[in-house]
């Protein structure tokens, strides 16, 4: 029974397919003959033997002949199977899949790499690959690429972005919004891939793509630009410019809290610096800034009115002068400048309250810097709050808002200001934690979790469980220690329940409390 569900290729088979493989001149004939003819359309045992056949064969294939050998029989089949585990082939579809991942993990060449990961997405294949199949293929492919692999295949995204499709064949109008939903998520999967190699100039290019196309409308392309070099073939929708910001932010958090690029490490600099020095948000806004100038080949998507650009044009000044000081080994401007550019970035998508917020931190900076006053100076200067507690409201209405990017900000920037914090700053701080009454309860911060940070915590919350056990059971605990600390005894009628439920694992207490405790009790008998 074993041998007809899961029939073993014969070491003869194995060494005229291998000779087969390495004939380029009949290879495709023996396939399309043997395999997609024969095998893939015979009984069951056969059609394995198809699979077996291409696990064998692609490690010794070159990448035109991967994609040939990937037929559409083959493919139509090893989906099917997976889209139905209960199918006859579904275990030996899946060895197939984790066979393929294994290859592109080890294999050193791109174009191989890319062979394969492209048969999946292409027709036959889906780039929905993994959510039709409910598995990790695509995903697992992705994270073996190398680096030139990563780098063809993030181009590939963008034009699959710009063009609304993923083959050169007539563009459906409904499926132009899902390939680009889909192009734009998987730039923001390979930035955020632990695994694959990060270069400056891939992940700044991410970046910057995604930013003009969710803020500006290219015009006129410049020739040689890897992300102004081509506009969209199709105009963005409102939706897709919409999803593009929001990857843009989701990007521009993982390269604030990456560590440092700079070659003496991350010991001296804080998180998302280049090795050059500058923050990664500091080059965005400086091509920003050039997408501003440029009228000539961009037109931002919304009008921008005279106080707008007067509060970007205040922004940029200030962040010059901050640089300078951060230059000469200021923590305080650094994190100042590293505020203030990510506050800048919001203006596109939040100016009315973002301006206000950015007068008040350069007034902060300017009394954070200067120098102490001369003691015994009255007047309204003292009744002025002091520069750190209006920074630290500032950073606790960033907390309120649903924007993992700005919080990561503002993590940075309080660390680098605690040393300075006043009693009163602190106060701010315990009265959002601990709100006295219900008016205070109801005007208190409020933290919203972002469309992305509710993904992610659903799937760390998935693993905790796994890990600790049920966290359920575990709050309870807690509490009803936490009770029994408040009422100074123990519930007997509780602990006469836990022991009945025990039975015979029901141990008599040997912990030190627990001894103290009995000699509490023999001491008050």
């Amino acid at each position: 029974a074993s041998a007809t569900a899961h029939p073993n290729v014969h070491a003869v088979c194995r060494l005229i397919l291998t000779r087969i493989c390495e004939d380029n001149a009949n290879f495709p004939a023996f396939w399309d003959r043997i395999v997609d003819t024969t095998l893939c359309s015979a009984s069951h045992e056969r059609k394995q033997l198809a699979f077996r056949f291409l696990e064998h064969a692609v490690p010794l294939l070159r990448a035109d002949q991967i994609s040939a050998a990937m037929s559409p029989s083959l493919l139509k089949m090893l989906i099917n199977n997976l889209v139905y585990p209960d199918s006859f082939h579904s275990a030996a579809a899946k060895q197939l899949c984790q066979s393929l991942a294994g290859f592109v993990r080890t294999c050193p060449e791109a174009d191989r790499q890319l062979a394969v990961l492209m048969a999946l997405l292409h027709k036959p294949g889906t780039i929905h690959f993994d959510s039709v199949t409910k598995t990790q293929t695509v995903a697992s492919l992705v994270g073996g690429l190398n680096a030139d692999a990563v780098l063809k295949y993030t181009t590939w995204l963008k034009k699959v972005f710009l063009t609304g499709t993923d083959s050169d064949e007539e563009i459906k109008e409904g499926s132009i919004e899902s390939h680009r939903r889909w192009a734009s998520n998987q730039l923001v999967h390979i930035v955020k891939h632990p695994s694959l190699v990060r270069t400056e100039q891939r992940l700044l290019d991410v970046a910057k793509f995604l930013f003009l196309h969710a803020f500006f409308k290219v015009k006129k392309t410049i020739a040689g630009d890897p992300v102004c070099g081509e506009s969209p073939t199709f105009p963005l929708s409102v939706e897709s410019s919409k999803l593009a910001a929001q990857h843009f932010n989701s990007v521009l958090s993982t390269l604030g809290t990456m560590p440092s690029f700079r070659p003496d490490g991350a010991r001296n600099s804080l998180p998302g610096t280049r090795a050059n020095g500058d923050f990664w948000v500091y080059s965005l806004v400086q091509f920003a800034n050039c997408l501003l100038l440029d009228q000539e080949h961009f037109e931002p998507l919304t009008p921008l009115s005279v106080e707008w650009r007067e509060s970007w044009e205040d922004m940029l000044g200030n962040v010059e002068v901050m640089r300078t000081s951060a230059g000469k080994g200021c923590r305080v401007s650094e994190s100042f400048q590293l505020l203030a550019l990510n506050l800048g970035v919001q203006l596109f998508s939040d100016a009315a309250q973002v301006g206000e917020i950015l007068t008040e931190l350069q007034t902060c900076y300017q009394k954070a810097t200067e120098k102490k006053r001369k003691k015994g100076k009255g007047g309204a200067e003292e009744d002025e709050p002091h520069w750190v507690e209006v920074v630290v409201e500032i950073l606790l209405s960033l907390l309120s808002r649903p924007s993992h990017l700005l919080r990561a900000v503002v993590d940075t920037v309080f660390r680098a200001v605690c040393p300075q914090l006043t009693q009163r700053a602190l106060q701010l701080i315990l009265d959002v934690l601990q709100p006295a009454g219900n008016e205070a309860a109801e005007n208190h911060v409020t933290v919203e979790d972002s469309d992305e940070e509710k993904v992610w915590e659903e799937e760390d919350a998935k693993d905790r469980l796994t890990a600790n056990g049920d966290a359920g059971s575990e709050e309870e605990s807690e509490s009803e220690e936490e009770e029994e600390g408040d009422d100074g005894e123990v519930d007997e009628e509780f602990k006469a329940k836990i022991k009945e439920a025990l039975g015979k694992a029901a141990v008599p207490q040997t912990d030190d409390d627990d001894d103290d405790d009995d000699a509490s009790s023999t001491a008050s008998e």
